[in-house]
């Protein structure tokens, strides 16, 4: 991943931070995105300290804005974005007959409106730097 910029959802904690942890060894400089600010900060310091570059964005990952403020970062800090992983998600784990509406709505707006956002916010800077990529973690689902 050397010479490629990276921003990773959900990166200040479990599948994000390995894999924003991964990148930098690979080479990769890496936006930490998330909106807990002081785990996000803990793993862009591991990162420094092992010889990375990384910064930390505050990312909600369902507010177009936001998107575009951590676009704008990532190019400001590291001069562009080539690739985009989309970690951060969330499951309530309850059975669907005792799921809420405010809860339903709230995880389509994270595992999937925030996929299209993305995509659609960082999508024309990843095209710019002509060899991009975009991913999304998989995660397994419970109690369905």
């Amino acid at each position: 991943m050397a010479g490629k910029v990276a921003l990773v959802t959900g990166a200040a904690s479990g599948l994000g931070a390995a894999q924003a942890r991964l990148f930098a060894k690979e080479g990769a400089k890496v936006v930490v995105a998330d909106l807990n600010v002081e785990m996000g900060n803990k793993v862009v310091a591991e990162i420094q300290e092992s010889g990375g570059e990384a910064l930390f964005v505050r990312l909600d990952i369902t507010d177009a804005a936001s998107w575009a403020g951590a676009v704008e970062a990532a190019v400001g800090a590291f001069g562009k974005l080539t690739t985009l992983s989309n970690t951060a998600g969330i499951i309530h784990g309850a059975m669907i007959q005792d799921e809420t509406l405010e809860g339903w709505s709230k995880m389509i707006a994270v595992n999937q409106t925030a996929l299209f956002l993305g995509l659609k916010i960082v999508a024309p800077e990843i095209a710019k730097s002509g060899n991009g990529a975009v991913r999304k973690a998989r995660r397994a689902s419970r109690n369905c």
